[in-house]
């Protein structure tokens, strides 16, 4: 039997068990993708992240409890944590990840963790009625990487009711629906991905890549706050760049231990 030292963080946290959570697993090599696949469903958290660190590099991968994803945000901030907190000897202000596209880096700027994502355009959602199935009384509605429907008020986010069948109808990995905020809070959102084995998101960094330039243009504002209204409640900052956004979090260690295998 082998162990390997499993951390499980909350990223996008401003307090205890707020965020999302994720697990990190350092490895001494690559297990198979089986393995890590059985692992993410016996954790049954949003991500489990696996790492494993060489001399020049740090390869990571993404798993849900059904299945490896392409990449994601709060799990990546979680792992880089992880790697600057418990692993690294001392802290560093840049961790770069190589992944399949490549090299993915993660800044440090204070208490505060950065990931830049690539500007990606907003089409009208084509197929408008499909909105009635799920009882959405949507103020727009658009289409990218996932479904964004955008709502005419807060409580309208807060009160949604999801049906994971007829989510999975929408085009797209998941369901953005977002509204104006409050005080401090530029804009707030939910984020719902059945298809990947998550009814509700905690916390979704890669949505809010998108979401961060829909409010920018909406409130003339390049720097942004952003709250996602799930149960644990996240926190999201945004800076919208020409090419790029970048989004940051907060990151608190939940638990340090061991896992066999």
């Amino acid at each position: 039997m082998t162990q390997y030292t499993q951390i499980i963080s909350n990223a996008f946290c401003e307090h205890s068990f707020s965020g999302n959570p994720a697990a990190t697993i350092i490895l001494d090599k690559w297990l198979p993708d089986d393995v890590m696949q059985a692992i993410a469903a016996q954790n049954n958290l949003p991500e489990t992240t696996f790492l494993y660190p060489t001399d020049t590099k740090c390869e990571i991968r993404w798993f849900t409890p059904l299945k490896e994803v392409y990449m994601a945000g709060h799990a990546t901030l979680a792992a880089a944590h992880t790697l600057n907190e418990h692993i690294a000897a001392g802290k560093k202000e840049r961790i770069s990840f190589s992944w399949r596209d490549g090299i993915f880096d993660v800044t440090r700027e204070d208490d505060i963790y950065w990931m830049d994502f690539p500007c990606q355009n907003l089409s009208p959602l084509p197929n408008i009625e499909i909105l009635k199935s799920i009882t959405l009384n949507c103020v727009d509605a658009y289409h990218c990487t996932d479904t964004i429907i955008i709502l005419p008020h807060i409580d309208d986010v807060i009160s949604f009711i999801p049906n994971p069948e007829k989510l999975l109808e929408l085009p797209g990995r998941g369901l953005a629906i977002t509204a104006s905020g409050y005080d401090s809070i530029d804009y707030v959102s939910r984020f719902f991905c059945p298809r990947l084995g998550v009814l509700e998101d905690p916390v979704t960094g890669s949505s809010h890549a998108i979401l961060a330039r829909y409010w920018a243009e909406k409130l003339n504002k390049k720097t942004l706050l952003a709250e996602q209204y799930s149960r644990q409640r996240g926190y999201v900052h945004a800076e919208v760049k020409d090419m790029f956004t970048r989004i940051g979090g907060r990151v608190r260690l939940f638990s340090n231990g061991t896992i066999h295998i």
